[in-house]
């Protein structure tokens, strides 16, 4: 009773952190509903000192980490999935306040940031080096949109940033990759320049350093495209470890918008990141040429041109405007259709023929043979079986005389 009581109590305890045991150390959840797992825990957890079972957490087990405000406030949607996750059980993502008691030492805080310039860009895109908390409270004075001078404002709030490196010239710097950045959109509110949001904002994981807020306003459409009616951007630098931050920020057409901005980052981390590499530029899409597209379509032309040729042909007989070649079809058809129909008939007539083709090429052999031997024994005079030099003289003076070819 008491093995079967501790074992209920160390299920209840793995049911609560069954998500944080999975992701982070690769356990199953078969494994975590097997009933000789929580039979066997116990035991194991005394003598293995592991991530799961330690000797200190032996009996109450590694708890998890505090959600902060991530866990209680909506997470920002991320970009779509590009570059993780690197290998199956890893976490896509490592925030700045991973705890170092989850994962291997390497994973841990000061050799994870250390290793972190070397790892590459894949490795790289899963670092975090802090988090950004936005509340978006209110709008003023936007433009109008609507033909009645109203709007109906909504806010789309993006983080992203430019690559620290100087770029090449001629090509544009390089944003973060998709991946990485982070939106959120706030509800719209209908004919109103003066908007306020209640229980609007989202939490963003911040990439690397340089990191810029980007504030965009739109008027909602049903029908149409949403028109962008005011932009302000914002530098995360100043921002860092100052606490809460709550102002207006004036937008680039008319108006402003006020925030509540947090920005909590690592100092190691945004240090490291300084070195990490920038995310390769991306293509600008090429311009649309018609002469391009003319030459692609004469191409395929010329391509298609023999099949096509071959079909109007072929319609043509069909149609009987070539009779020649029309009949000598149905020929060919009638004679497939009665090989088809009667080809038991035809394989055994074409075995016939081909045992009187061998006799008649093995008499003409031994005709040959016979004839050759009888020529052997003219030529040969002493009847030694063997022809010198002298009856060979004999034999082409003979055959000079009778005006025959040797």
């Amino acid at each position: 009773q008491t093995r079967d009581a501790r074992s209920a109590r160390l299920r209840g305890s793995f049911a609560e952190r069954s998500q944080f045991d999975v992701a982070k150390h690769r356990l199953s959840p078969s494994s975590l509903k097997h009933p000789r797992f929580f039979t066997m825990a116990p035991a194991v957890a005394r003598f293995v000192p592991s991530p799961i079972f330690g000797k200190k957490h032996a009996r109450n087990g590694i708890k998890p980490p505090s959600p902060g405000r991530a866990g209680l406030r909506r997470q920002a949607s991320p970009g779509t999935p590009g570059l993780m996750p690197l290998a199956d059980g890893e976490p896509d993502m490592i925030p700045y306040d991973r705890p170092d008691a989850v994962g291997a030492w390497w994973e841990r805080r000061i050799p994870r940031l250390a290793i972190s310039p070397f790892v590459g860009r894949e490795r790289q895109a899963r670092y975090r080096i802090g988090r950004l908390a936005v509340d978006v409270l209110a709008a003023a004075r936007l433009a109008a949109a609507d033909w009645e001078g109203t709007s109906d404002p909504y806010v789309v709030v993006s983080l992203s940033g430019h690559q620290l490196g100087r770029p090449k010239p001629g090509v544009p710097p390089s944003e973060w990759p998709e991946v990485v950045r982070g939106h959120h959109k706030t509800k719209h509110v209908l004919r109103n320049l003066n908007p306020v949001w209640t229980d609007e904002g989202a939490d963003f994981d911040v990439w690397r350093h340089g990191g810029v807020l980007r504030v965009e306003v739109y008027d909602y459409k049903e029908f149409e495209t949403d028109p962008r009616i005011g932009l302000a951007t914002i530098e995360l630098a100043p921002l860092a470890n100052a606490g809460p931050v709550e102002k207006w920020w004036p937008l680039e057409k008319k108006g402003g918008v006020r925030l509540r901005l947090r920005y909590e980052v690592d100092p190691l981390a945004e240090a490291a990141s300084m070195l990490w590499l920038d995310p390769k530029p991306l293509r600008p899409p090429p311009k649309f040429d018609v002469n391009a597209v003319y030459g692609h379509a004469l191409t395929i032309k010329h391509r298609l041109d023999p099949g096509i040729k071959a079909a109007r042909k072929l319609q043509d007989v069909l149609k009987w405007k070539r009779p020649v070649e029309s009949a000598a079809c149905l020929a060919c058809a009638v004679a497939v259709a009665a090989l088809v129909d009667n080809y038991f008939l035809v394989l055994h007539a074409a075995a016939v023929a081909f045992l009187l083709f061998t006799r008649r090429e093995r008499d003409r052999a031994l005709k040959r043979e016979a004839r050759l031997k009888e020529l052997f024994q003219e030529i040969d005079a002493d009847r030694s079986g063997r022809v010198d030099l002298a009856e060979l003289k004999a034999a082409l003076a003979l055959v000079a005389a009778s005006g025959l070819a040797p």
